[in-house]
Parts: structure tokens; C-alpha cells; sequence
């Protein structure tokens, strides 16, 4: 079972990484909220020197972390000087399955104590401590989950959403270097009678990102194959509220006659890729092209909810984009993959 989750979560984190195969497409989206043209905004490009295949970017105050699946090196540290530019300050991490080292450095979430930093394909959270460096401390998930997001919640809790079988968000707890499931909650939405059998396709179809509030108690799980969005209060595990399209509100797959699995319908349209958030509002990255499309993996539409998912507006991002992180200033940073290779800064006027 461990091999077979292991290999789901690798097609996972290809999908993801934007390097599906098929045709161009132009997007096609539902527009989930009434929109029938979307405003450009127009993004300034922050770094673009050293730059090899960037996944993921968080910032804290004048300081930016850049994660890159080429682990050249697997973590870079930016500061922005005097002159209002960034320069890369520290190189964290190389390739390698040994402490301080990656394989997939995917996406990081902060705490008391620092930065951790998610290896997803090694199942690791290895944490940057306030000094910048490699801290001893790192934690290995021991369950059958596939998380793609994992979110702190003190030292010794966490949360994760992504890939599991029984529940959309599972609470973790800390034993050693050992990161444990302590309980799950959330239902996974039926795909009627046909795929009963099907318990674990079923569930890596609907596999999710997320964003967590430590201050809101919320954690909004967004499905990655369907225009669905769940928000859950992480104090009770309750589910508070449901938004999602008729049209596309559960992934539109069906089962292939010629190997048995699970494979996307023809027009499947691929969701929310990437989500961030701030104290008042949630930023969320989507795609709206066909599945098999070459640019899947890129967004170039933001939606806009606050935190009891009210939708407060959508735009369109000047590139393509494989992921998205607030400033905490009512901005955003992007990873630009399409036309080029870039850390990009959008200010949002809401």
C-alpha cells in the first residue's frame, strides 16, 4: 500500500509542477462567480537572476525564501538591500536524503521556532531556524496520507491536507522525530455508485491544497480537480460552509475500459492550484484549463475570499504562475514558470 501511495503522490507532485502532457489550451473557465472578463494586473519582476526551477516562495518582512525542485541549492534566502532590490543573502540545503538535504522541496509553513520546509517526496518537514540555518530538528510523516500542504500549528501540531482516503484534513501530532495522525475530519464527496470500489483513486482525484489561519482557527481545503471549497474550524474539526459549481463541483472523471483506473473525461477541467492567505482574506491560484492541456500546472486567475469564505473579487495575473504567497500586505508574490522564470510581486487593491 505504502509503494502504491507513494507512486499516487509522485504523479501528484508532476501534475503540480506543471509538467503535464498534451496540447495547448486556452482557458475555459466556469467562472465560478458570476465573471465574464477578468482585469489584468500587472506584476513587477523581483528576481529573476539564479533562478533554476523555483516552486514555491514565502516571505517574511523584508526577507524572501524561494524553494527549487533543481536543489541548486534546495532553499535560497533573499533580502531586499537599501536599493530596494533583493539579493540572495544564504543557501540552504543541496540534494540528498541526509539531514539538511532534499529531494523535492515543495512548500514551507512557519512557527514559533522558524521555517519548515516540506520535502514531498521524502515525507519530511526539516526546519530553518531564525538563525538560517539547518536546524537538527526534523520530522518524518509515518501514516498513509499523502499531504501535499502541511501547516503548523505549535511545535508539536499539524495540520495536512491533500491525498487521504478517509477525511479531508488530517490533525498530526509529534512523537520523536515522528509526525503521527491524531484524528481527520471532513468527508470526501461521493462520485456515485460506480467508483464504490474505488476507495483510493477516488480519494488522490480529490486531492486538495489548502491555507490555515492560526489567528481564525480555519483551515480552507480547495480542490485541486472540481470547483470546490470547504472551510473547516480546526478548534472543533466542524465543517462551517461549502462553496462550489454546478458545473464542475466534483472531478469529472470516468473509469477507462482499457485499464480500470480512474483517468479524466475529456473537457476535465483543472481547478485551484495553489492557495495563500493574510489575516483578513484568501488568495487562491486557478487554472481553468483542460487536465491533459501542456499549461494545467500554471494559473493565471486569482479568486479572493475572506476568511468565512465570502467571495470578495478575481483577477488575472500578467503570466503564468505555479504558485502564490501573500506578502501580509494585501499583496502577493508569484512564481512565474510561463513566459519566463521569475519571483514576481502583484499589489492588490481591494
Amino acid at each position: 500500500m505504502y509503494n502504491k501511495n507513494k507512486a499516487i503522490l509522485y504523479s501528484l507532485i508532476i501534475a503540480l509542477s506543471g509538467m503535464s502532457c498534451g496540447k495547448e489550451n486556452k482557458p475555459n473557465i466556469p467562472y465560478l462567480f458570476g465573471f465574464d472578463e477578468y482585469n489584468v494586473i500587472v506584476s513587477e519582476i523581483v528576481i529573476e537572476e539564479q533562478l533554476h526551477n523555483p516552486i514555491s516562495v514565502f516571505a517574511h518582512n523584508d526577507t524572501l525564501f524561494v524553494t527549487d525542485e533543481s536543489n541548486q541549492p534546495s532553499v535560497a534566502v533573499y533580502q531586499l538591500n537599501g536599493s530596494g532590490v533583493y539579493t540572495r543573502i544564504k543557501e540552504i540545503g543541496r540534494e540528498g536524503s541526509g539531514p539538511g538535504e532534499f529531494a523535492y522541496p515543495y512548500m514551507m509553513t512557519p512557527n514559533n521556532s522558524g521555517l519548515y520546509v516540506y520535502d514531498a517526496r521524502q515525507r519530511k518537514l526539516a526546519l530553518i531556524n531564525k538563525q538560517l540555518e539547518t536546524d537538527i530538528r526534523e520530522l518524518y510523516l509515518r501514516f498513509t496520507g499523502l499531504p501535499v500542504d502541511v501547516h503548523a500549528v505549535s511545535d508539536s501540531l499539524f495540520l495536512a491536507t491533500g491525498v487521504h482516503m478517509d477525511s479531508r484534513v488530517q490533525l498530526l501530532g509529534v512523537d520523536g522525530s515522528d509526525l503521527f495522525e491524531l484524528e481527520g475530519y471532513g468527508e470526501i464527496a461521493d462520485l456515485g455508485d460506480s467508483f464504490t470500489e474505488m476507495r483510493s483513486q477516488v480519494a488522490s482525484v480529490w486531492h486538495a491544497r489548502s491555507t490555515y489561519s492560526r489567528e481564525q482557527s480555519r483551515i480552507a481545503v480547495f480542490s485541486v480537480n472540481a470547483d470546490r471549497i470547504e472551510l473547516y474550524d480546526t478548534s472543533s474539526g466542524q465543517l462551517i460552509t461549502t462553496l462550489s459549481h454546478p458545473e464542475n463541483e466534483v472531478p469529472n472523471v470516468r473509469i477507462s475500459s482499457s485499464s480500470g483506473n480512474l483517468s479524466f473525461n475529456d473537457g476535465a477541467l483543472k481547478s485551484y492550484l495553489w492557495v495563500t492567505s493574510d489575516r483578513q482574506y484568501i488568495y487562491a491560484l486557478y487554472s481553468g484549463v483542460e487536465q491533459h492541456a501542456n499549461d494545467s500546472g500554471y494559473g493565471r486567475y486569482v479568486h479572493v475570499f475572506d476568511w468565512n469564505l465570502n467571495f470578495i473579487t478575481a483577477f488575472e495575473l500578467d503570466h503564468g504562475s505555479r504558485s502564490i504567497t501573500s506578502d501580509l500586505n494585501g499583496g502577493i508574490y508569484s512564481v512565474e514558470h510561463d513566459p519566463r522564470v521569475a519571483i514576481r510581486h502583484v499589489t492588490i487593491s481591494l
